[in-house]
């Protein structure tokens, strides 16, 4: 048989046609259209993405995208699950770092991790874009970028769960707090398998929409310029909030 390249195909070297060779050439095409697709998510939002879209910046065949995304979706939850581990290796490589030291307190932890956390996005706006800042009415995730999205909640939940178990929040100060709504939100988020009594749960989304605020607003450029580029914003925030939460740190970095 000839192929295109004018050679016969019974001439070709045998570890061309090995299923490792293959599966090498389809992991790499894999990733070559993940990095196409987080091209033009930077350049024009995911809103944009389509396969049609990566295909043509790739030269390739529309029809021969789908050899390895069967949809704009699929491609989607590939990038978001991506996204998402990323960052949980960077926070979870933060954490225990500093969790390995004993000399380190949990506040000093607390920092430490949500300053790796903005780290990572300044360092990927368009990931950080897709996973917390953009919404696309017509995608649903699937187990996969549930699995992923938790993985990197789990991180900031557990430097929370080390300050409960110190005893360092507050819970009766913080309990005092919460009205009946709220409660009754919380306890559907409890359900989600935390174990964490209501003032914990606060706390924790107190300090999640909070840490998400102030980066998303740096990332998107929309805080005054002396505050972008460095983290004594965030770094006040977390502090400001930590006299709250766990008032027996406050001192403690």
């Amino acid at each position: 048989m000839v192929t295109t390249h004018g050679l016969d195909e019974t001439d070709a070297r045998p570890s061309d046609r090995t299923p490792g060779r293959r599966a090498r050439l389809r992991r790499e095409t894999t990733e070559q259209i993940k990095r196409r697709a987080w091209e033009l998510i930077a350049r024009s939002g995911a809103g944009a993405l389509s396969l049609r879209e990566v295909a043509r910046a790739m030269d390739m065949a529309p029809s021969a995208l789908y050899r390895y995304f069967d949809s704009r979706d699929a491609l989607l939850s590939a990038l978001i699950v991506e996204g998402y581990d990323s960052l949980t290796e960077q926070l979870r490589a933060c954490y225990d770092e500093l969790h390995a030291d004993p000399e380190i307190s949990n506040l000093e932890v607390f920092l430490g991790v949500s300053h790796a956390h903005r780290r990572w996005a300044l360092e990927n706006p368009p990931r950080w874009q897709l996973l917390y800042a953009t919404t696309l009415s017509d995608y649903e995730g699937d187990n996969e970028t549930t699995r992923s999205g938790m993985a990197a909640i789990a991180v900031l939940m557990q430097v929370l769960a080390d300050t409960l178990t110190a005893g360092e929040i507050d819970v009766a100060a913080i309990d005092a707090t919460i009205d009946d709504d709220f409660r009754a939100a919380l306890a559907g988020f409890g359900e989600k398998g935390t174990g964490f009594p209501a003032a914990a749960l606060a706390a924790a989304m107190w300090y999640w929409t909070t840490l998400h605020g102030v980066i998303t607003l740096e990332v998107n450029h929309h805080l005054p310029p002396s505050l972008c580029g460095n983290g004594a914003l965030l770094d006040s925030t977390i502090r400001a909030m930590a006299r709250v939460i766990m008032p027996a740190s406050e001192h403690a970095a």
